[in-house]
C-alpha cells in the first residue's frame, strides 16, 4: 500500500492511498463472501457456490464492489496508524478510483491548543443580594398578575387594556384584520409599529380611529419594511386593572398556606436568593470560561469546523420543516440573509469546538481523571430517566455501551474541568 501524505495545514492533512493487485485479495474475498449469501446461483444452495463460480459470473470488479465499505474503512485506519496521526475526529473518505483502488482520506488531527496563562485568570466576585426593592417588585408583579380588568367609561390612557378590531393595509395589501384583540397601551410599544399605542390615547368605548404609521425599515417582512401602514381601529371596550390592596388577604389569595402578608414577602425573598445564587453561579461559570478563551491559541480543523456548521444546519432545517415553513420565509421572519446566518453559525461553531477542546486540555494540563465507578454511577442515573427514549434502558451490545461511556466520561472531564477553572479564578481574587 503506498501512501502520500500531503502537507498539514491548520491542523488537516490528506491521504493518497494506492493499493496493488495483491493487496486487495482480502477485499475481493470479503466481497465475495457478502455476495455469495444474497445471490441465487443455478446448481448451488444460497451460500455455497465457490468463489470461482461467482468470480467468473459476476467478475472481480463486482466482488470489489461488494466490499468497498470494508476496504475504505479498513484501508484507512491502517494508513492513519501506519502515518502515526492523532485524529481530532472522524475522517473524510474518497474513492477516485475502483480498478485498482485509489483513495483519498481527508484527515482531522487533533487541535493544536495553548492554554496560555490560565492560573492567572481572576474574575471578581458577582455580588447578586436581593435588597427590599426586588422583593417589592416581585410582590408588584404578583399583584398585577392576579388583578381584575374592569370595563370603564373614560378615555383611554397608558396602561388601559383595549378590546379592538383592526385593520390595517400596505399599498392597499391587508397586513392585519383581527376581531376582538386585547390591546394594553404601552408607551415603549413597538408593536404592531411604534405609535400604534400613542393613536389610540383618548378612545373611548365605539370610537373608530384611522390613522397613518411607517412601518420600520428592517421589519422581517420585506414586503412592508420601511412602506406607510394604513390602519382603521374599532375601540369595544375600555378596561382598566384594578390592583388588589396589599395585605394579608392578598398573601392568602396568592397561596393559602400563607398567613400573613410578611409570610409571602419572606418566602418570596428565600425564592429569589435561590433564583440569584443559581444565576451567580452561572454567570461566574461563564465569565470564567470567557477568560479561558482569551488566553488559549488554538487550531481547529476545517473539516470539524464545516461538520459542527453542517449539525447546525440540519437543526435548523429540522425546525423550519416543523413549523411548515420554507428557507425563504424563516430567513424573512428573522430578518436574516443566509449569508447572515452562515456566518454566525461559522462562529457558534468555531466557539463550541473551542470551548470543548479548551475544557479537554484544561482537564489534561491539571491531570484530572475520570474513574470507571463515576461513569458507572452516570450511567445508573441515566437507568432512572423515565424517558421512552432513554437507550440506556434498552439492550446495549459491548460496541453502544462503550459509545455511552465515552460520551459520559467526557462530559464529566469537561463539567470537572470547569470546576477546577472556577477554583482558580476564585482563588486569584
Amino acid at each position: 500500500m503506498k501512501i502520500t501524505q500531503s502537507k498539514t495545514i491548520e491542523q488537516q492533512t490528506s491521504l493518497n492511498i494506492n493499493l496493488t493487485t495483491n493487496e486487495l485479495e482480502p477485499y475481493i474475498d470479503h466481497g465475495y463472501r457478502k455476495m455469495v449469501m444474497r445471490v441465487k446461483i443455478p446448481g448451488f444452495r444460497k451460500g455455497t457456490a465457490p468463489r470461482k463460480i461467482v468470480e467468473s459470473l459476476f467478475g472481480k470488479d463486482a466482488l470489489l464492489k461488494e466490499s468497498i465499505d470494508f476496504l475504505l474503512t479498513d484501508t484507512t485506519e491502517k494508513a492513519i496508524k501506519e502515518k502515526d496521526l492523532i485524529l481530532g475526529g472522524t475522517p473524510s473518505v474518497e474513492l477516485l478510483d475502483l480498478s485498482p483502488p485509489k483513495i483519498k482520506v481527508t484527515v482531522p488531527l487533533y487541535p493544536d491548543i495553548n492554554l496560555g496563562e490560565y492560573l492567572k485568570i481572576e474574575i471578581p466576585k458577582i455580588d447578586n443580594t436581593i435588597k427590599k426593592k426586588d422583593v417589592d417588585l416581585r410582590i408588584k408583579e404578583l399583584q398585577k398578575s392576579v388583578a381584575p380588568w374592569n370595563p370603564i367609561s373614560k378615555t383611554a390612557k397608558y396602561n388601559n387594556m383595549l378590546s379592538i378590531n383592526i385593520d390595517a393595509t400596505v399599498e392597499n395589501q391587508p397586513i392585519i384584520n383581527e376581531k376582538n384583540v386585547n390591546y394594553i397601551l404601552d408607551k415603549e410599544s413597538l408593536l404592531p409599529v411604534p405609535g400604534f399605542s400613542k393613536n389610540l390615547l383618548g378612545a373611548t368605548s365605539g370610537d373608530f380611529k384611522e390613522f397613518k404609521l411607517q412601518v420600520p425599515s428592517d421589519n422581517p417582512n420585506n414586503n412592508i419594511a420601511g412602506k406607510e401602514a394604513s390602519f382603521g381601529v374599532k375601540i369595544n371596550e375600555v378596561k382598566e386593572q384594578i390592583l388588589p390592596k396589599l395585605d394579608d388577604e392578598f398573601a392568602k389569595s396568592i397561596n393559602n398556606k400563607f398567613n400573613t402578608l410578611e409570610e409571602l414577602q419572606s418566602e418570596l425573598k428565600k425564592e429569589m436568593e435561590l433564583e440569584s445564587k443559581n444565576a451567580e453561579i452561572s454567570q461566574y461559570r461563564e465569565s470564567a470560561l470567557d477568560a479561558l478563551l482569551k488566553t488559549v491559541k488554538i487550531i481547529i480543523p476545517p473539516l470539524l469546523i464545516e461538520r459542527e456548521i453542517q449539525n447546525l444546519t440540519d437543526r435548523r432545517d429540522e425546525f423550519i420543516k416543523k413549523m411548515n415553513m420554507n428557507i425563504n420565509d424563516y430567513l424573512k421572519y428573522i430578518g436574516k440573509t443566509e449569508e447572515d446566518v452562515t456566518k454566525e453559525m461559522r462562529e457558534n461553531s468555531i466557539e463550541k469546538l473551542t470551548r470543548s477542546y479548551s475544557l479537554v486540555a484544561l482537564a489534561e494540563a491539571e491531570k484530572i481523571n475520570i474513574t470507571q465507578e463515576e461513569i458507572n454511577n452516570q450511567f445508573e442515573e441515566l437507568k432512572k430517566n423515565p424517558g421512552k427514549d432513554n437507550i440506556t434502558k434498552k439492550k446495549l451490545n459491548t460496541n453502544q455501551k462503550n459509545q455511552i461511556e465515552n460520551v459520559i466520561r467526557e462530559n464529566l472531564l469537561v463539567e470537572k474541568a470547569l470546576e477546577r477553572l472556577i477554583e482558580i479564578a476564585t482563588k486569584n481574587q
